[in-house]
């Protein structure tokens, strides 16, 4: 069976053509034998989606998202990250930097069911991390950089649904058969490896990286009789980066344009539990370099993405701060 973000929200989408406030006696109780049945059923594509959300917002490559993914459910999913970074040493050519972030998402579906929509019941998730964690920046040769990661942190989601309307009279009862209404914190262990090539052709800059994420992700202190989980996602990231010079600044500081493109795939037997597979990025974003200033921001970024992928599309604003 197709694992969806529906499974998230509702443990299965079904499909039936008549209104929620039309259902006839027959209908209502064939109704909710299937949800009985997608409810025994739902562990294994339900615990990917929250999973594979997790894992999405808390990856270091993935930035702020609006996205709406044109399945059955008409989900949209926000994302906010506030991502840090710091250089701490060099030892010889090698750098070690910390870095870390809070990372935040909220899922919502439009079509639960066909019949009942989201002015009837109105299913929400929202998701939280935040992690810390060390990055090595490893030169193997000229224009080439290894950079393995190693992040720690915790997670939550809060699941809820919430009933309004005079349809949701009649919907009520067949969708508190489901488990709704729960929340549940996790600890997430992600492991990393990047590679990254940089080279410079006259005014241009062109970098391109890699990158591969493995997140370990184990849910605790569970409520509303949610089961929990333990799950892993595998992502990979590339990214095409070229920049030039502006040649004007910004109250003395240089500006830099850099056009900008990126490919994000999910990996292994749930890849597509949010509801698409992959995500593509086109974009642009001007980037100030405060390093001179002797501030402790030392560069700034703003831009704008444009998103697609296998049934999902949005847009991405890019602001990033360097310290």
């Amino acid at each position: 069976m197709e694992k969806r973000l529906a499974l998230m929200l509702i443990t299965g989408a079904l499909v039936y053509s008549s209104h929620a406030c039309a259902l006839t006696p027959a209908q209502m109780d064939a109704l909710q034998a299937k949800l009985s049945a997608n409810s025994k059923g739902r562990s294994d594509g339900a615990t990917a989606g929250y999973a594979q959300l997790i894992g999405f917002i808390s990856d270091a490559s993935v930035s702020g998202y609006v996205l709406d993914v044109n399945n059955s459910q008409g989900s949209s999913i926000n994302i906010v990250k506030l991502p840090l970074e710091h250089e701490l040493a060099v030892f010889d050519k090698m750098k070690m930097s910390v870095r870390g972030g809070f990372n935040y998402a909220s899922v919502d579906s439009k079509n639960i069911l066909a019949g009942l929509s989201s002015d009837t019941v109105k299913p929400t998730s929202e998701a939280y991390s935040g992690l810390v964690g060390l990055l090595f920046a490893v030169p193997l040769a000229e224009h080439w950089t290894l950079k393995p990661v190693v992040d720690v942190g915790i997670g939550r989601i809060d699941n809820s649904i919430a009933f309004q309307g005079a349809d949701a009279i009649q919907a009520k009862p067949l969708v508190e058969s489901l488990v709704i209404n729960w929340s549940s914190n996790m600890v997430l262990v992600s492991t990393g490896l990047g590679l990254d090539y940089t080279r410079a052709f006259g005014n241009f800059k062109l970098d391109v990286k890699a990158n591969y994420n493995h997140t370990l992700i184990s849910s605790f202190s569970e409520s509303g009789n949610f089961n929990g989980f333990s799950e892993q996602t595998d992502l990979l990231h590339f990214a095409v980066d070229l920049a030039r010079p502006w040649g004007i600044g910004l109250l003395g500081y240089p500006l830099t344009g850099v056009l900008h493109t990126d490919h994000t795939v999910f990996l292994g037997k749930n890849s597509n539990a949010l509801g698409f597979s992959n995500l593509n990025a086109f974009g642009y974003r001007v980037e100030a370099d405060f390093s001179k200033a002797r501030w402790k921001v030392s560069s700034a970024a703003l831009g704008f993405n444009y998103l697609t992928g296998d049934n999902v599309e949005g847009y991405e604003v890019v602001f990033n701060v360097g310290f």
